[in-house]
């Protein structure tokens, strides 16, 4: 089997729109596995090998993809051998389940709620970070031409209102635009006059719409440039189409009309208050700011408190983690820390392992599918254990990925519990084995995050942290920092 571009996960009851992002890949040039037939036990060795073949890997949610057991599997698979990841969620109006939003922490999902070829151009770009794919524009058509007909290669900056990277917020659309020259206003290449006044007309609504027109890459002043836009009949969507002009050919510019207002001087841009605060610093203050955020991340002490507040909340700590590349185990310490570093679950797993030694896998396991933890199973799956075997041959690092599955977000009720129920456990040792999930919250993600670092990346500097904040638009915490060390010069 040679290697793949991308290996696309789906579930068969979602095979239309799977197949569209097939055929949309395939077009722009991209090698893609798919199992385009009913899965079978002997076809679970080919998607093993197709996923490490394959460069990147692409799981199409749905609820139907949630329930089935070999989509999971192929999940997980690729989870557990550290594939890229690119997910995205393919039925409108589902949201991902916990067990899935586990098994891709930390990592950005895509929609198709909103038009399909602009969702997908987003994928496409998380999709070209981890290939070798660099020209990937659809093939050029060869059609017929005639008199009547003029072809107009077009460039299209616009602003993308989904990106999410600020270094990403133009993204360039080449289209082709054929018209009819009675329609189009086209005659041997250059614009009529009536075109001209159309394109004129265009220009000025454009300079009030939320598209603002910029300057093209090759330095063309706008008195060189008219816009126009122009509806195409097979796609229905608006597409910016330029047209170059030499001045001369242009007519004598002619006054505003009444109804369009001037546009209004653009308000001055807000700096932000610790900017503000380093201008006014003397240039031997500056120096020494510049020498403070060269020193280790460890070094950056007295703002914690305050950051944590803004660190601890929603998921920000799974994202920043992302660029550091930290194991399984290593994360989920940190997501867990603000529980006084403790977990419940791993508690009650290690009294299976001490004080139940008769306990057979496949008694644990049958819990596991009562309560629908395909996630814990998928563990034990993937790792090749035995229904016979003993609970207490389960290897810690083990033992430790399943009581993150048996743990709920808020660790303030677990699944781990109606499975003790299952095994007749003594309600006075549930109620001791919860106990030691409700320890008091001395440590925070935020500490545990900045020890991590300390250990793992010792050479870390606080610069290259704020950078990495204002990567993840995390500003609020950029700027926090960046004041405390300026009031501390």
């Amino acid at each position: 089997m040679d290697g793949y571009d991308l290996m696309i996960s789906y579930s068969h009851k979602t095979r239309e729109v799977t197949w569209k992002i097939y055929d949309w890949f395939e077009k722009r040039g991209f090698k893609i596995w798919i199992d385009k037939n009913y899965l079978d036990t002997e076809m679970a060795k080919e998607i093993r090998l197709g996923i490490d073949k394959s460069s990147v890997f692409i799981p199409c949610f749905s609820s139907d993809y949630e329930k089935s057991p070999w989509c999971n599997k192929e999940l997980t698979y690729a989870s557990v051998n550290n594939k890229r990841i690119v997910p995205i969620i393919v039925e409108n109006g589902y949201e991902l389940s916990s067990d899935i939003k586990f098994k891709i922490t930390g990592l950005k999902y895509f929609t198709l709620e909103e038009d399909f070829d602009t969702a997908m151009n987003e994928v496409l770009k998380a999709v070209k970070k981890y290939t070798n794919k660099t020209d990937t524009q659809l093939p050029e058509r060869k059609e017929s031409t005639s008199a009547s007909t003029q072809c107009v290669q077009a460039e299209q900056y616009v602003e993308n209102p989904y990106a999410k990277n600020r270094e990403s917020k133009l993204f360039k659309k080449q289209s082709r635009v054929c018209g009819e020259e009675s329609d189009e206003g086209f005659c041997n290449g250059s614009p009529t006059n009536d075109t001209v006044s159309e394109l004129k007309m265009s220009q000025l609504s454009l300079n009030n719409s939320p598209i603002n027109n910029r300057d093209s890459p090759d330095g063309c002043e706008n008195n060189q440039i008219n816009t126009k836009i122009v509806t195409n009949e097979n796609t229905n969507q608006n597409m910016l189409l330029k047209h170059t002009t030499t001045p001369t050919a242009l007519p004598a510019p002619t006054a505003l009309p009444a109804s369009i207002p001037p546009t209004s001087t653009p308000a001055p841009i807000e700096l932000p208050t610790w900017k503000c605060k380093f201008d006014s610093l003397s240039d031997d203050k500056k120096k020494q700011f510049l020498i403070k955020t060269g020193l280790p991340l460890k070094e950056f002490r007295y703002g914690r408190p305050a950051l944590k507040k803004i660190l601890d909340k929603d998921d920000r700590i799974s994202v920043i983690m992302v660029p550091f590349n930290f194991d399984r185990n290593s994360r989920m310490s940190v997501l867990f820390a603000d529980n006084g570093g403790g977990n419940a679950a791993l508690s009650f797993l290690e009294y299976l392992k001490m004080f139940m030694p008769t306990l057979k896998i496949k008694e644990f396991r049958e819990c596991l599918i009562k309560f629908e933890l395909s996630g814990a199973q998928n563990i034990l799956l993937n790792n090749n254990y035995n229904d016979d075997d003993d609970f207490n041959k389960i290897s810690y690092i083990h033992i430790r990925e399943l009581s993150f599955q048996l743990v709920s977000s808020d660790t303030t009720y677990s699944v781990w519990k109606d499975i003790a129920d299952e095994l007749e456990i003594s309600s006075d040792d549930i109620n001791r084995i919860g106990n030691t999930g409700k320890r008091p919250c001395v440590y925070s993600r935020t500490e545990k995050l900045f020890d991590l670092i300390a250990m793992q990346y010792p050479h870390v500097t606080i610069q290259y942290f704020l950078d990495i904040l204002l990567k993840c638009q995390y500003r609020d915490a950029h700027d926090l920092i960046s004041e405390k060390i300026i009031e501390k010069l």
